[in-house]
């Protein structure tokens, strides 16, 4: 029988779980808040992007593709307003 220690295990469950931590979320902006650093798509969901995100060039009606990690928005790639 092998035996795995404890430590060994948990570092690579850890590890597992941060290769598949982002995720791709499409959608277009109905708003955002730079008071709270957050923007909200047009099918309600709302997302708080990470402090070295910028909202400079956001615009309501801009299609973006939003990178989330561990809650927060990492990436926005803006893909143009309204089409």
């Amino acid at each position: 029988m092998i035996r795995i220690p404890a430590i060994s295990l948990l570092a690579l469950l850890a590890s597992a779980g941060l290769a598949s931590a982002a995720t791709t979320v499409h959608g277009v902006v109905k708003s955002f808040d730079k008071l709270t650093h957050t923007i909200t798509l047009e099918n309600g969901h709302s997302y708080r992007l990470a402090k070295n995100v910028s909202l400079s060039d956001i615009a309501a009606s801009s299609k973006v593709t939003l990178t989330v990690e561990h809650g927060r928005v990492t990436y926005v790639k803006f893909e143009g307003i309204g089409g």
